[in-house]
């Protein structure tokens, strides 16, 4: 394949060779002028959506933007909530459930024993143990 196009190019005249490297070299020239004349003249960088760059450093803030804005985000982990948080939220939870239920009451027309309802709730809570108890149930766990 090497031997046939050597023996192609030996074929050539030599007035045809001295031709074609004078116009090759005549390209090459224009070529040069026509990018020795772009370097003078500006030209836009980069072209965002609305936005012309006019100089590198501007390009690099435009880039360095679209990165930022690429960078995931660092979520945190959830936490606990404390135990004054906890202890709120059933204090919200049971004041709702008691006005929903006072309101059912009243719904229905039956009337509302304060002093009943006051009494159910004390029963239902839990009994304190006296002072010697809870020093004993402190000391087994």
């Amino acid at each position: 394949m090497a031997y046939y196009g050597i023996t192609r190019i030996e074929q050539v005249p030599v007035e045809e060779d001295i031709r074609r490297e004078g116009v090759f070299s005549h390209a090459t020239m224009e070529y040069i002028n026509l990018i020795a004349g772009l370097q003078q003249s500006h030209i836009p960088l980069i072209i965002h959506p609305g936005k012309r760059v006019k100089s590198k450093r501007e390009m690099r803030q435009i880039e360095e933007n679209l990165t930022e804005t690429r960078k995931p985000q660092k979520v945190s982990a959830q936490k606990r909530p404390s135990k004054t948080e906890r202890r709120k939220k059933a204090q919200v939870e049971e004041k709702i459930k008691n006005a929903l239920s006072a309101a059912e009451d009243t719904r229905e027309g039956k009337p509302r024993h304060k002093k009943k309802e006051r009494a159910a709730q004390k029963l239902a809570k839990k009994q304190r143990l006296g002072k010697s108890r809870r020093h004993q149930a402190s000391n087994r766990q």
